[in-house]
Parts: structure tokens; sequence; C-alpha cells
């Protein structure tokens, strides 16, 4: 059982902003009617902020229902809420341990779960004697028993027992049984310090619940739902409890056929319960979210059964697809069904396949609604957005050659200019284009001739931007029809790039005229077009900032030039203690003077001291690579490196927790390839592939490693294949805003397990 607050020392625990000193103060106040809604906000802001849990939370909450069960809380409501949210979170973080290993890397709070799942049974038994009551109160005390870390005797027959009772009498006022009066007496009462309860709003809301039928049906609901999360029959006939009692089993992953049939059936009374029952989303802003976030599979069958899409359930969609592997196929399978109808909107269902792997059954059915009209105009304030222009990218994506022919029918469309304001699934029309440029992707004469017919047209609304990045991204050969009329658009500078793009020698003199009355980057496009050494001079004079400086130097056509030999002996005196970018100037700086004639050994100490400040200059790491590679490194400088690396592969090198992944990754990609070391045990290699590939960053260098040690000991191979067999076979997606890129990291991890071993551990999902 949790100490009472005044036998706690806050002082060695900790909330948001620092010690839990003040925790104390804000348990006090709970039961100060003035002060009790700044408590509140304090647990939410300090114990609760921002989702998370510390170490000071489970104490904190404990005490806080101390205080409500005792009748001392002047906001019992707002109090059994914040309690709610709480044992939400919890939930929420012990999922996230359970489903992601790699989780604790990333998330501190994943170190509080236990803690807290303690503290949130400690919750749960005081109060369950508020179940017998009515109100919000007893409602919530009922929904928090769901969240237990083990089925109870006593809560399940509590909860049978209030869920087969008729309402309280009015005569108890709302005051939950075996609960004390709280310092304002009981609603109703005169004479008394707290009399003026009885007009307080929330009290008498509470002796409103008392008769209310449908606040008792509230009330029964939440107590279906803890029932069946708990294992145990709810035993109630009507239509809320039973959806309560398919929801409880559904985020208990214990649902069968019939719960998802329910639901499917009933899901718009299903929202509603859910917000009722979870008044604050751990994660999103709609219940559909919720049903994603706590069972992905169930989410599936019940969001992929509607006849249509209403109004934002195509955002929901996309949700799935981003979520979820295995629930992409239904995914897709549903916008067939939908597609078949002719009558039904392409845009929505656009919108969800470009969130998809872009296979030739997502192609064959974008193909098909490419030829369809446009829905009717929306009610929110952007103009529609042609669904032929996703179309045209998922097609692009799939390299399926009917892209170019649909994305042509939209440039010619009238509705371009409208298209250009339109905003779907958070993308501006004609961005990105990086879809609709890849390598392999032939325009066409009939695309190339639509292109420019609207560039010759345009108007002040036209997207000429989007436009000419087309033309820029697309073979010079095949857009010769377009070079006339780009070169008329100069001087803008959005046909300066196309141009330079194109390498359009001809129009040099144009182009450095351009560049003479323009900013750094036409310069330095000019001079990487050239590659003469005066163009790079004028770069020099424009005053390159930090952020060209390194490419500047990697470019430059004469290594040996004087001028470069200045710049990089004065970059190279930046102090290790110099921000990141300004690092990077000075690593390419290093490297330049080596190119230059330096030796290495010259500069081999200051590359590895910056390494050891700041691993996070990753650009450092590389050159140490490339030095090794070109063998420039003698037998003692891989030796020093090799120790220095190896701490930081253990250690993360001091970064912050959530830098630490990429860095370990980083430095023991680079002890490998330049000393033929790895982390020792093999484990530990493993968990930083594991603790890598999960954090959304740096996830190409962990299997660059992977895919670099067909010549490891076999130890060490089969960690790698073990883990790397584990993340092929999840079905939470690595790169949660980007399913296509998931994809690619899956096809990169078979790729990396048959090399090194056995293949057959990830056969079982194609790509």
């Amino acid at each position: 059982m949790t100490r009472r607050p005044d036998q706690i020392d806050w002082s060695a625990l900790s909330h948001a902003y620092s010690s839990a000193e003040d925790v104390p103060e804000a348990i006090e106040a709970l039961a100060d009617p003035e002060r009790v809604g700044s408590a509140v906000e304090f647990f939410h802001d300090a114990l609760l902020h921002q989702q998370s849990i510390y170490s000071a939370t489970g104490p904190a909450v404990v005490a806080a229902a101390r205080v409500l069960v005792e009748g001392r809380c002047a906001d019992p409501e707002d109090v059994g809420e914040m309690l709610l949210y709480f044992a939400q979170l919890t939930a929420y973080w012990r999922g996230l341990a359970r489903d992601d290993p790699g989780a604790a890397a990333h998330h501190p709070e994943v170190a509080q779960v236990s803690a807290c799942r303690a503290a949130l049974d400690e919750v749960a038994d005081i109060l369950l004697p508020v179940v017998a009551g009515a109100g919000a109160a007893a409602r919530t005390a009922a929904a928090i028993q769901a969240y237990r870390s083990a089925p109870d005797a006593r809560a399940v027959a509590a909860l049978a027992a209030r869920i087969g009772s008729a309402p309280p009498s009015a005569g108890e006022g709302g005051q939950p049984p075996g609960v004390a009066a709280g310092p304002q007496g009981t609603a109703g009462s005169e004479g008394t310090a707290g009399s003026g309860a009885a007009t307080d709003p929330k009290t008498a809301a509470g002796s409103r619940a008392a008769t209310d039928p449908g606040a008792f049906a509230g009330l029964e609901a939440a107590c279906a739902w803890s029932l069946a999360a708990l294992g145990a029959d709810a035993g109630a006939a009507g239509l809320a409890p039973r959806l309560a009692a398919a929801l409880a089993r559904v985020r208990t992953r214990a649902c069968d056929r019939e719960d998802l049939a329910l639901l499917a059936e009933h899901w718009s009374e299903a929202r509603e319960l859910v917000e009722e029952l979870i008044e604050e989303l751990v994660v999103g802003e709609e219940p559909a979210h919720w049903l994603i976030d706590v069972n992905v599979e169930a989410a599936a069958a019940v969001l992929c059964a509607p006849p249509a899409l209403g109004d934002g359930d195509d955002e929901v969609l996309i949700d799935l697809v981003r979520t979820s592997r295995g629930a992409t196929p239904r995914v897709v399978e549903h916008i067939a069904a939908l597609a078949a109808d002719p009558g039904a909107d392409p845009e929505p269902l656009i919108a969800v396949l470009e969130e998809t792997p872009s296979t030739p059954e997502v192609c064959d059915i974008a193909a098909v609604l490419a030829d369809r009209p446009a829905g009717a105009p929306r009610s929110r304030g952007w103009a529609r957005p042609d669904h032929r222009l996703g179309a045209a990218r998922i097609l692009a994506a799939g390299q399926d050659p009917r892209w170019a022919r649909v994305l042509e029918a939209f440039v010619r469309a009238s509705s371009l200019e409208q298209a250009t304001w339109a905003k779907t699934s958070g993308r501006w029309a004609l961005n990105p284009v990086g879809p609709l440029i890849g390598a392999g992707l032939s325009p066409g004469a009939g695309l190339v001739a639509a292109v420019t017919e609207r560039l010759q047209k345009h108007t002040g609304r036209t997207y000429v931007s989007g436009l000419l990045a087309l033309l820029a991204g697309w073979p010079s050969d095949e857009c010769r029809g377009a070079l006339e009329t780009v070169r008329g658009l100069l001087p803008d500078r959005r046909a300066f790039k196309v141009l330079v793009a194109w390498r359009d020698r001809e129009s040099l003199p144009a182009l450095r005229r351009v560049a003479a009355d323009g900013r750094l980057y036409e310069r330095f496009a000019v001079a990487r077009m050239t590659r003469d050494l005066q163009d790079y001079h004028r770069v020099l004079d424009a005053g390159p900032d930090e952020s060209c400086l390194p490419e500047l130097i990697a470019f430059w056509p004469e290594p040996g030039d004087p001028r470069l030999v200045e710049l990089c002996r004065r970059l190279c005196r930046i102090p290790d203690g110099a921000r990141p970018p300004a690092q990077r100037v000075r690593v390419a700086a290093m490297a330049g003077l080596v190119e230059a004639g330096d030796d290495v050994g010259r500069h081999l100490p200051a590359l590895l001291s910056l390494i050891a400040a700041d691993p996070r200059v990753f650009d450092a790491q590389a050159l140490l690579r490339r030095w090794r590679r070109e063998g420039r490194l003698g037998t003692d400088d891989v030796s020093r490196a090799a120790s220095l690396l190896a701490g930081i592969a253990a250690d993360g090198g001091g970064v912050p927790w959530y830098s630490a992944d990429g860095v370990r990754a980083t430095a023991a990609l680079t002890a490998w390839r330049v000393a033929g070391s790895l982390p020792e045990p093999p484990e530990l290699l493993a968990r930083i592939l594991a603790e890598t590939l999960s954090g959304h960053s740096k996830q190409g260098t962990a299997l660059d490693l992977a895919e670099s040690l067909a010549d490891a000991p076999a130890g060490a191979r089969a960690a790698v294949v073990a883990e790397l067999s584990r993340q092929a076979q999840r079905d939470q997606r690595l790169s949660t805003m980007d399913a296509a890129g998931d994809e690619e990291l899956l096809a990169r991890m078979r790729r990396a397990v048959a090399l090194l071993g056995d293949g057959a551990a990830v056969s079982g999902r194609e790509p």
C-alpha cells in the first residue's frame, strides 16, 4: 500500500518540471473549493504532462483517490476524470512496452509502468465503494476497474451487483454509499457551512444523476465495460451495455466475431459510448483512432465494414494503413469494393490509396477512379482537390505507365488552378512532386506538351512552380518541346532551376546573368553546372553560409586551389564546442585539406576529438569510414578509433536518450567498417538494431550495418537475423507516417536476413 502523503519523501520523486516537493500542496488543494481547479490542472500539467507518467505520478494519484473517497474532494467529477485518464495512460504505456521491446530506449515512461500499474490497482481498490453510488463519480469508479492488472473477485462482485440494481433513490442525493460527506455537506442540506452546495452545478448534476435513467444507463455501460475487461459476463441485455462489453473485450484482445459484428452494425452508437467511457482519449481525437490503437485487427474488421465512406472516414482508414501492415490489404479490399459503385466519390478513395503501397491491384483501382468525375464540393473552406492528381501519384509510384495519361488529363483540366490551393491528406496539389519525377518515369510527348501549354497560358493563379518542378525532374531529352518556353520565362528563378537541371549550356550566358543578380543558390548552381573555377570563386565572393559550405568544398573542381585551402584552414579552427552545423563545415574542411595534400595524421586527432565531444555529428564518422576505405589510416589510427567507437556504441556517448539510438547504430557501423569490431555480446548488437529501427530515426543506418555483416562472427549474424526476423514479422509499421517507407525497410530487412542466414524466417509476409 502506498504511504500517506506526509510519509513520502517527495524530493526523491519527480514530475514533468523537476522535483515533486510541490505535490503535497496540490493534494491538499483538492479539498479546497477555491483551489481545486488549479490543483486538478497541476495533476494534468505536471504529473500527466503530455500523456506521460513520472515517478511521482503513482503516489500522487493514490493520494487523490483517498481524498475523493473520504468525501473531502471539492470537485469529485473532475478528480474522477483525472484518475480515469491516469488509468488509460498507464494502460497505454503498458501496451507499448508489451508490443515494442525497443520502446524503453525512446520512452522514459516505460520505466514507470510497473510502479504506476501497482498504483492503479490501489486506486481501483480505493474507489470500489464508489461504484455503489450514482452520477459521474460512480461511473468513473466503475470504468477504472477495467484497467486493473489482474481480475479481482471483489471488483467483479461489486460491478455485477451494481449493474443489476435499480437506480438509487433521490434521497441518496448522489452521494456514493461508503463515502463520507464532504466539507460542503450533503446536497440539499441547509444551515450548514456547505449549504451552497445545493446550487453548485456539479453537485446539482450529481443529484439529478441519482434518478436520471440516462445517467444510470451510462453507469450500467461502465459496469459492463469493466466486467468484460475483467473476464466476467456482464449479463446485460441493453444495447449500450452490450456494446460496452464488446469494446472492453476489443481492448483486452478477447473479442470474438459476434463482438466485431455488433460493433460494425452499431458503430455510430459505439463511437458515442467510447467518448463517454474514455473521456480523455490517449491517442487521437476520434473514437476510431482509439480502436486502432488498442486492437488494430478488430479495427480493420469494424472500420472496413460500412458500405460507404462518411465524412472523415478516409482519414481513419489512412491512420489504419499507417499503423498496421496486416490491416492494409483489408483496407485495399474495402476501397476496391467501394470503388465498384460508379457513384462513389473518388476523392476520399484516392486519398486512402495514396497511403498504401502501390501494388498492381492498387494501381488498377486508381486507374479506374481517375476516369470518374469529381464528387460534390465539400463544405469545408478548401477548393476540392482533383482526384486525378492523386491517381497519377499512385500510378507513378508503382511504375505504371498509365500515370502519364492521368497526369496529362489533370494538367489539361480547368480545375488545375482550383486544385493548386486544395489540401488533401496534408498535401498541397502537385506537392510533393517526388512520386511524379522518379527514376524510370517517362512523361511522353503528350504530358510534356500539356505542361508547356499551361505555362504558355499561365495566369497569376497558375501553379507555375509545380509545373516547372515537373519539367526539372524529367529527362531533358524528352522535354525538348518545352525548352524555348522555359527559356522565355527567364529571369524567373524557377525557370533558372529547370535549365540548370537540364544542363542547358546554350542558356549559360543568361543563367550567369541571373546568378550575378541573384542569391548564393544561383551562383552555386551555375558553378556546379560548369565546373569552372572562376564560377566557384564567384560563390566565395558572395559569402557562402555554413549551410552550403560542405557541399561547396566537396564539389570544388581543383582540390589544391589556394583559395579553397585558405578557406579550409580557417574553418578547421572551429572549436569542438560549436553547434553541429558548424562542426559539419569543419569536417568538410578537414576532408578538403586531405584531398589537397595534407596528411591524415594532421587532422585525425581533431576528428576523433570532435566525435568524442558530439557523436551526433555523423559527417565526422562518415569521413573516418571514407579515410579507412581509401587506405589512409594506419594500424594505430584504427586502434584509437575502435576504442572510442566501442564506448559510444555501448552507452551512446552521453547524448540525450532521444538521440542515443542513432548515435549507437552509427558508431557500431563505423567501428565495424573501420576496425572490424562489433559491440559485445551479440545481444547488445541486436538491441542497438531493435532500438534504432523502433525509433524512426537512422533506420537506414541500422540496416546498412546489418547488410555489411556477411563476414561477421556467427554469433553476431545469428543475433542480427533473429532481431530482423522479429521486426519483419511485427504488424506495427516502422515508419508510422509512410506505409511505402515501411515497405522499403521491410524489403531491406528480408534481403539482409537472406544474406546473413535463414531467409525462411521472414518469408511468410510478402512485400
